[in-house]
């Protein structure tokens, strides 16, 4: 895959794959792949379970949650799924939801996570919506979503990072990220808020500046900008 190809991609699964033979999908950002993934089907994770399964598992991402309570998130999220297949509650979109919830806490969370989304959104679709329809909006989002969380790393190194960009301000920038991070408000209110700061502190890098403030782009926990200011990866 090159990185026009990349960059054109409407199909996560071809770009994870090629991720995974590369090895450039960290169990961090595959896991908040997954997370993101979840997160688009929130409205049909009718289950507490569930939820707080793709809420443990974001928290496990930044070392945020133990070992012992993914583990015990995973298995209330099962619980969840032999609840809705032995009591046969809610939908048939609602029931299909609760198994990417179960893989978001478990080791393999980005590669299957992201069809499981796209099949109980095409369950939920109401019989208008030719399901040909849900199935490429929701790959597209998939693949954008992949790209903010990993940004140039598919290809390149991270761009460099001015110090007198961090410490400006009495270290504004890094401290704006940060709360973004902690408060899980990616929206392009504040990415463009996050920009012009940047601007400010004399950040020219383009890469950096456009994703902030792309048009249409839906940033999620795990954007490599957000990352990078905040040291993570």
């Amino acid at each position: 895959m090159t990185e026009k190809e990349w960059l054109r991609a409407t199909d996560p699964q071809p770009m994870l794959e090629w991720l995974g033979s590369r090895g450039q999908l960290s169990p961090r950002k595959a896991r908040l792949f997954a997370v993101g993934c979840c997160r688009r089907v929130w409205h049909l994770l009718t289950d507490e379970r569930s939820r707080q399964g793709v809420e443990v598992a974001e928290r496990f991402a930044d070392h945020a949650a133990t070992t012992e309570e993914l583990e015990a998130a995973c298995v209330a999220a099962w619980d969840a799924v032999v609840g809705e297949i032995t009591l046969g509650g809610g939908t048939v979109a609602t029931r299909a939801a609760v198994w990417p919830a179960t893989k978001v806490v478990g080791k393999d969370t980005a590669l299957d996570t992201g069809w499981d989304t796209v099949l109980a959104l095409v369950l939920a679709a109401e019989a208008r919506v030719k399901k040909e329809v849900i199935r490429k909006t929701e790959s597209e989002a998939q693949a954008a979503l992949l790209r903010c969380i990993l940004g140039p790393l598919a290809f390149r190194g991270l761009p460099p990072l001015d110090p007198f960009v961090l410490c400006w301000n009495d270290r504004t920038i890094p401290l704006l990220a940060q709360a973004m991070r902690d408060q899980r408000d990616f929206s392009a209110v504040r990415m463009a808020i996050l920009a012009d700061a940047l601007e400010d502190a004399g950040c020219t890098n383009e890469e950096i500046l456009q994703h902030c403030r792309e048009p249409g782009t839906q940033h999620v926990h795990g954007c490599w900008v957000v990352d990078h200011l905040t040291g993570r990866s």
